[in-house]
């Protein structure tokens, strides 16, 4: 099996929540990366690179997965859609960076029908007055956190909260949109870029979300999770990340 399809295979078995034991002929020493759901159509071009450390992911909400981490899942790596502090980790981390940045959009699925906008030329959240709205649970999910600040700084609470339908993470919102369960969706520009069927309405104000990589290996397995944040680093993983609507911090 080439480095390449045993990447790809741990890939596809780890995002079912399952850990397997490293491929036979590999010497290498296959990681955990504990990646933010928003992320995981990424990891296959990552990890299909022949020059790709070999590497697990296990996707979820950002706000669950640093749960799991301080439980002590075996995580290696750990990427987060917010800033995170060193103090946050269960143990001292000989790395925390932000890493790659995207916004928060309002979003929707035009072939599902829908109640009107609340304008003729729609381009703010109070325009979607009485709409369905899936959003990511903000104590899961970032994303719900930077939706839920948004819809207060507009003094929209009142009026939208009511028909806010939250979910385990951001990309539940996106399919709930897209299967027409709600009539629009606050999720990531990178989210509209990957899921065919949905289109962007506007930038919601005040969404700049930064992604934060840490590691948080063990001692035995550091030196090797440095190795794999160092590439993750790199301009070759930055490339396939830019090419998909994710930014640079700045």
């Amino acid at each position: 099996m080439s480095h390449a399809s045993c990447a790809k295979s741990l890939l596809l078995i780890g995002l079912l929540g399952i850990f397997p034991v490293a491929c036979t002929e590999e010497k290498e020493q296959v990681l955990t990366v504990f990646a933010a759901v928003s992320l995981v159509d990424l990891i296959e071009d990552i990890g299909a690179s022949p020059n790709a450390p070999l590497f697990e992911i296990h996707a979820a909400g950002s706000e669950l997965l640093i749960r799991q981490v301080h439980g002590g899942a075996p995580a290696d790596l750990l990427v987060v859609a917010r800033p995170l502090a060193r103090g946050e980790l269960p143990v001292p981390s000989p790395r925390v960076v932000p890493w790659m940045t995207t916004e928060l959009v309002a979003a929707w699925a035009p072939h599902q029908s829908r109640p009107e906008f609340a304008s003729s030329s729609p381009g703010a959240l109070a325009d979607l007055a009485g709409w369905r709205i899936a959003v990511a649970d903000p104590g899961l999910a970032p994303a719900g956190v930077y939706a839920e600040r948004s819809i207060r700084r507009e003094e929209l609470w009142e009026t939208l909260s009511p028909h806010l339908r939250f979910s385990a993470h951001v990309r539940d919102a996106c399919g709930w949109a897209l299967l027409g369960e709600t009539d629009a969706v606050l999720c990531y520009r990178t989210d509209v870029a990957a899921l065919e069927g949905l289109e962007e309405l506007f930038p919601v104000p005040g969404g700049l979300v930064t992604y934060t990589l840490a590691v948080v290996a063990p001692p035995s397995r550091q030196e090797a999770a440095l190795k794999l944040a160092t590439y993750f680093q790199g301009d070759a993983v930055s490339a396939i990340f830019v090419a998909h609507g994710f930014g640079k911090p700045r």
